[in-house]
């Protein structure tokens, strides 16, 4: 029968997954423009998230991976559904992610294996493995190691790579696509991007992009921000059409049967 999402039974080929996680501009802390509310919260028959066994598959909306601070708000999540029906408008496209506020672990350590936050995403992914093809891997972390887990920071590439290469095993998705986001550049404060301890994140990013296959690392340069470090609506849309140009670049959709006009 195939794996059933809307009382219709699916090939893998047909049902495209995104995982997202990471800290808590992943998780989602805007509502603003509001224009472009019904982009993150006006469902479509094609967009779908998976909340594991006992949850199953809903119409996706936002939030799609949010924390006790999202409160309704919306993340990056639909912006990838939405990009990823752009590339094959004929398929199934689903999120399963989530994100964490810094205060309460929501850094890398935490989303390694074995680690508090590993489980929320690779638990109900692992349901899915030989029944979707899996689409990418997003990645927002940094911003909060500064905080929670300075000792590490000169490691942190280190970390990174064990998160790739722990989900693709677990996934049996070698050549998975992860992709990184940059330090937020529009960031203000105590998250300027242009602090020491910014600096160095910074290069440990880059070092991870080097050592990790199949790898990008999402510029963040020029994007509209809800506050001091949290992207707005148009912030997500366009860090994610950045990070499917660098999937495009690479030659790395696979499933994908249409291009986009911009493209």
């Amino acid at each position: 029968m195939g794996l059933v999402i809307g009382d219709k039974a699916r090939r893998p080929e047909e049902v495209v997954v995104f995982l997202h996680l990471g800290h808590s501009n992943m998780a989602g802390r805007t509502n603003s423009p509001d224009a472009m509310r019904p982009y993150y919260f006006e469902t479509h028959p094609q967009l779908w998230a998976y909340g594991g066994m006992e949850d199953g598959f809903r119409p996706a909306k936002e939030p799609l991976s949010e924390d006790y601070l999202t409160r309704g708000r919306a993340g990056p999540g639909m912006a990838m559904l939405r990009a990823g029906l752009e590339r094959a408008p004929e398929k199934l496209m689903v999120s399963i992610g989530h994100g964490h506020d810094g205060s309460r672990g929501g850094y890398c350590k935490s989303y390694r294996k074995g680690g508090l936050l590993y489980d929320f995403v690779m638990k109900p992914a692992m349901e899915l493995r030989g029944k979707v093809t899996f689409g990418a891997i997003f990645v927002m972390l940094g911003v909060n190691e500064f905080r929670r887990d300075f000792d590490n920071l000169p490691r942190f590439h280190a970390c990174l790579e064990g998160i790739a290469a722990e989900m693709r095993a677990d996934l049996g998705e070698p050549d998975l696509p992860f992709l990184m986001g940059d330090w937020e550049a529009g960031a203000r404060g105590a998250f300027d991007p242009s602090r020491d301890y910014a600096v160095v994140t910074r290069e440990q990013l880059r070092i991870a992009n080097q050592n990790i296959p199949r790898s990008g690392l999402i510029a963040t340069d020029g994007l509209p921000m809800a506050d001091d470090h949290h992207y707005d609506l148009e912030g997500y849309k366009l860090w994610v059409e950045r990070g499917f140009a660098i999937l495009s670049q690479g030659g790395w959709l696979p499933w994908a049967t249409a291009a986009p006009a911009a493209e």
